[in-house]
């Protein structure tokens, strides 16, 4: 819908910009065109194309060769033109190009209703669109539409609904043939509204696109023929005579139709009848070569002439048989049958825009699902996570409180093990401290039993007068108690050291004599 809103904007500024016709433009984009194209006739090897078409190639560029074998050489009979494409849809559908076979299809359902064969047509038009839109290609969709567009001329506003979608796509898919072709149809249906105000931008836009992407097709030349319908009589005849001049125009039976047709009408205006004469017979030359339509332009242009002498019965005759060959293509039946078609088609557009509306609700609602699923798989993640933090927690502060027991075990156990090694020690000092004292006590003790010993033997000595073994005894108990007094003073020392070494110093400085302390 955006894309459609664009393209109205587009045509409506171009609309307003190209009012007046811009002779100087178009003049210059007509030498670009007659600069660049060789002026002699190209007859194409269809069959040396076609042959080349079936190598790898994109599809664009299968459609440009099918566009070069069916449109931009030399004219085909539709019996020619029917056996060609017919072979090209063959090839498309034994290589399985869908892109290729919808564009082809639709070429092919257009050019039969051009015959005689609408509903037949019709049905060829809608299946490629199917066809184009289930391949999602562009330029094969605006070809369906395109051709859906030249197959409604009595009802102009589904073909301005068919040319507007067809500009879409083919914009779209950079189809610089089939948009100029489509601006070209589409400024016609102004025309037959009398608006060329709205007209003449389409047919420059279409102009200036075959002209600047070098297509060397029957566009280039339509491009110009339209141009000259649109401008005042005064330039009319130069560009009738420059489209004559174009490549196409010079091996295109087609082509030679239309500039035959635009002139004898050119003439017919300006009341040269010999002239209009000369050029309505130059176009009834062709229209055995050209489809059943052209022949109704061609019924048209000798109508107006005849009703320009005047020649009341050759008038009413042309007239006569125009409206039998209209009725053919254009009848009641025929229009209705269309109508159906067009109906038919509508429908399934509606059906496909509800079944796409359909599908973005499953697509909305599946993303809606999945977005609400990864929102609660989050959600669980986030609370197994913090449920396993909890429980981490639990763990450290359990494993904390163990070690803060363990640690004060430890303590407990280190102040009774330091209590253990201070009572060994203790044990151990107070061992070497008895011993050390216990030493000289044992000599105290023993020199204070022999001492008394000899007291008592003294005395038994001193009772029978013995005075000199008295004396003797008296020197022994002065040795022994010699001997007692410098154990005492041992042990005295003893004592005093252990006091010194346990008396707790202040820890500051003191003068001392080094030779005492050494």
């Amino acid at each position: 819908m955006k894309q459609l809103f664009s393209t109205c904007f587009l045509l409506l500024s171009i609309t307003c910009m190209a009012q007046i016709f811009p002779k100087n433009y178009v003049d210059s984009l007509t030498a670009v065109a007659l600069s660049t194209k060789s002026n002699y006739p190209l007859v194409l090897n269809r069959d040396s194309v076609l042959k080349l078409m079936w190598q790898p190639h994109s599809s664009a560029d299968r459609i440009a060769m099918f566009y070069n074998i069916v449109e931009n050489s030399d004219l085909l009979t539709p019996e020619q033109s029917l056996y060609y494409e017919q072979l090209i849809l063959e090839g498309a559908q034994k290589v399985g190009d869908k892109v290729l076979e919808a564009a082809v299809l639709a070429e092919l359902g257009y050019l039969t209703t051009q015959n005689g064969n609408t509903g037949g047509g019709l049905k060829m038009i809608y299946k490629s669109l199917e066809l184009a839109e289930a391949t999602g290609n562009a330029e094969a969709i605006g070809i369906a539409y395109l051709n859906l567009g030249l197959c409604y001329p009595n009802n102009k506003k589904l073909a301005k609904e068919y040319y507007l979608k067809a500009l879409e796509y083919c914009r779209k898919g950079n189809s610089y043939l089939n948009t100029s072709n489509n601006l070209i149809n589409f400024g016609r249906l102004y025309m037959q509204e009398q608006q060329k105000d709205s007209a003449l931008p389409l047919f420059i836009e279409a102009y200036r696109l075959a002209v600047e992407h070098n297509i060397e097709s029957t566009a280039l030349a339509y491009g110009l023929l339209n141009l000259s319908d649109v401008d005042d009589k005064a330039n009319r005849l130069q560009y009738l005579r420059q489209v004559s001049l174009m490549p196409i125009a010079i091996r295109n039976d087609d082509v030679k139709f239309w500039v035959a047709l635009y002139t004898a009408r050119y003439y017919i205006q300006e009341k040269k009848m010999d002239s209009a004469f000369f050029y309505a017979s130059e176009m009834n030359s062709y229209t055995g070569k050209v489809s059943l339509t052209r022949r109704l332009e061609s019924l048209v242009i000798m109508g107006e002439y005849y009703r320009a002498l005047p020649n009341t019965d050759s008038t009413l005759s042309y007239l006569e048989r125009y409206h039998t060959l209209k009725d053919s293509l254009y009848g009641n039946k025929v229009v209705e049958q269309a109508q159906s078609m067009a109906y038919n088609d509508m429908q399934r557009q509606k059906e496909l825009i509800a079944e796409k509306a359909a599908f973005q609700n499953r697509m909305i609602l599946y993303f809606l699902s999945a977005v609400a699923v990864f929102l609660m798989g989050l959600a669980f993640i986030f609370w197994r996570s913090k449920r396993k933090e909890q429980h981490a927690k639990k763990m450290v502060q359990l494993q904390k409180d163990q070690l803060e027991q363990t640690l004060d075990k430890l303590k407990s156990t280190q102040a009774q093990l330091i209590q253990s090694e201070k009572m060994a020690s203790l044990g151990e000092l107070t061992a070497g401290i008895a011993h050390e004292i216990q030493n000289p006590l044992n000599f105290v003790n023993n020199f204070s039993e022999v001492s008394s010993e000899l007291l008592d033997e003294m005395i038994e000595e001193l009772s029978v007068g013995n005075q000199q073994s008295a004396v003797e005894i008296a020197d022994d108990l002065k040795d022994n108690l010699s001997k007692i007094t410098h154990h005492g003073k041992r042990a005295d020392a003893i004592v005093k050291s252990m006091l010194e070494h346990s008396k707790t110093g202040t820890g500051s400085k003191e003068l001392t004599d080094l030779n005492k302390l050494v």
